[in-house]
């Protein structure tokens, strides 16, 4: 991930752990460790956070990660990855959803969206997910956050 990415990554994270500490009274924890990362999620809490880069150049499509590639391997990502996680945030600082994992996951089952390529990884992974459009979002996701200003007519 190149410098500009893992700073905007980082700032939206600032960004969602703001609004679980205003909104939800909780102060996220952090595992600042990779493999802890790895092995139980991004924080004590359980809230995976997923910063969409491309949330607007995908006019406005969520893209949901499930698998990801190596050239001698396949491994389980995103929403399908094990471990402590209970909640899968995603979006970017000016609109994010909140999902409940298992909500997320049981529509991806039972629905069985086309997976599309993503994003390459810093380690050479190849990121393949399902887009999820505004609308299907607004459904699955228990919770939007959205700060642009909203007019009516």
């Amino acid at each position: 991930m190149n410098k500009q990415k893992s700073k905007a990554a980082l700032e939206f994270q600032d960004v969602v752990y703001q609004y679980f500490k205003e909104e939800w009274g909780y102060n996220l924890i952090h595992h600042t460790s990779i493999e802890k990362q790895y092995q139980e999620g991004e924080n004590v809490q359980g809230i995976e956070i997923k910063h969409d880069q491309r949330f607007k150049q995908n006019s406005n499509n969520l893209f949901i990660s499930v698998k990801r590639t190596y050239w001698d391997r396949e491994a389980t990502s995103g929403i399908m990855k094990e471990h402590n996680k209970r909640f899968y945030v995603q979006g970017n600082e000016t609109k994010f959803y909140i999902f409940s994992l298992k909500q997320i996951r049981e529509y991806y089952l039972q629905n069985n969206p086309t997976l599309i390529k993503g994003y390459t990884t810093a380690g050479g992974g190849i990121e393949y997910g399902f887009l999820l459009n505004e609308q299907q979002a607004d459904q699955l996701a228990f919770e939007v956050f959205s700060n642009q200003l909203e007019l009516s007519l």
